[in-house]
């Protein structure tokens, strides 16, 4: 048994070490920012969102809920060129990390989930673009109703609030989706050796 704890240990030190230093360039049709990923605190969903990353699943996917003083929430769904909005074929839904005692507050990325299964994030994650307190673990000590944190908007915040300011429309099964397709054309992972 001792030799299995040490075993996942040391496998859990690689996978964070893996990670450390980590930043999303997220590339859209209006501009890049770029988010500084979270492994210690949040490990499995950071592994999660590189997985979709790294095989290009976020490719030409849209930025399809705006609620302007809330978030701005993407990925999830794709969008073609002849405006056909299609679910990304997600993998296996990641556990709630929302008790690694991060928040929800301005500039934070969160991964959305489904009604109120707390373990159902796949593919859809959100930008805060206030402290939105009652998303946090912490505010009611209950995975049904927060969200993990696993990153944070380190540049290009300008990006996130035009496209934040743009008006909304019901569009399909979307009723806040943004008036010009945001598209995601891409989010390519950096890792920092040095840090």
């Amino acid at each position: 048994m001792k030799k299995i704890i040490i075993i996942l240990l040391l496998i859990s030190i690689v996978i964070i070490n893996s990670f450390a230093g980590t930043t999303a360039v997220v590339k859209t049709n209006m501009g890049e920012f770029k988010i500084r990923l979270y492994p210690k605190d949040s490990p499995k969903t950071v592994a999660n969102f590189v997985r979709y990353a790294e095989n290009n699943k976020f490719k030409n996917s849209v930025f399809y809920r705006i609620i302007n003083n809330f978030i701005i929430q993407g990925g999830g769904y794709t969008i073609n060129r002849k405006q056909n909005i299609k679910k990304i074929q997600a993998y296996k839904p990641v556990k709630s990390e929302a008790d690694n005692g991060l928040y929800n507050i301005k500039k934070t990325v969160a991964m959305a989930r489904s009604g109120n299964d707390p373990h159902s994030a796949t593919c859809s994650f959100f930008i805060n673009l206030k402290s939105n307190k009652e998303l946090n673990y912490g505010f009611t000590k209950d995975f049904k109703t927060s969200y993990t944190v696993f990153g944070r908007v380190i540049s290009g915040w300008d990006v996130v609030e035009k496209i934040a300011g743009l008006n909304v429309q019901k569009k399909n099964q979307f009723k806040n989706y943004p008036v010009k397709d945001v598209i995601i054309e891409n989010i390519l992972i950096k890792k920092n050796k040095n840090y």
